[in-house]
């Protein structure tokens, strides 16, 4: 991608090793120097590449695909604590899990058209299954109750957005260290 023109340079037809290999390499090695950053996903081959080819450059993983295996994980966590309640479909726990799931994947930034979702002040609607007057705030954090994998999980995502959204180039090593440990 050219990025001060923001149009592709080249698309290539597949994504084998020996082929991407062989495509950069023949990119004079004093051009491939001056790559400072190559970013991509997680796929195994082009984080080989990278290193093998651009011997200067730092590899870093957008914040899409990261995000997006992140949820796969958080999602794994979800399925099996809501098996614990498969014999008691009725129960809260199995409703909430089942029905609500995707408020374990928003930000708490995220908006509708009624503003932001988690607003402790949103207006509540009423939810039969409780026999109550809920707004998303209620029902995610009655979610992050059921269990102590999930509000990890959940803590784990918000962490990770927070270094998304805050990190710089002068300051993405200290912070990715921090969310390390």
């Amino acid at each position: 991608l050219d990025f001060k023109k923001q149009i592709p340079v080249d698309v290539l037809p597949n994504r084998k090793k020996e082929y991407l290999l062989n495509y950069f390499q023949k990119i004079p090695l004093e051009e491939r120097k001056k790559v400072k950053y190559a970013c991509s996903d997680m796929y195994e081959v082009y984080r080989d590449v990278v290193y093998k080819v651009f011997p200067e450059a730092k590899h870093l993983l957008d914040y899409f695909h990261l995000s997006q295996d992140f949820h796969k994980k958080m999602n794994e966590v979800r399925i099996k604590v809501m098996k614990g309640y498969k014999d008691d479909k009725a129960s809260d726990e199995y409703y909430l899990l089942k029905k609500f799931n995707w408020l374990l994947f928003k930000n708490p930034e995220d908006e509708d058209k009624y503003g932001r979702l988690f607003d402790v002040e949103r207006e509540r609607k009423y939810n039969s299954h409780f026999k109550s007057y809920m707004n998303y705030y209620d029902l995610r954090k009655k979610i992050l109750e059921i269990n102590n994998d999930l509000t990890i999980c959940y803590s784990l995502k918000l962490e990770l957005v927070d270094f998304y959204s805050k990190s710089t180039i002068d300051n993405a090593q200290v912070n990715l260290e921090h969310l390390i440990r």
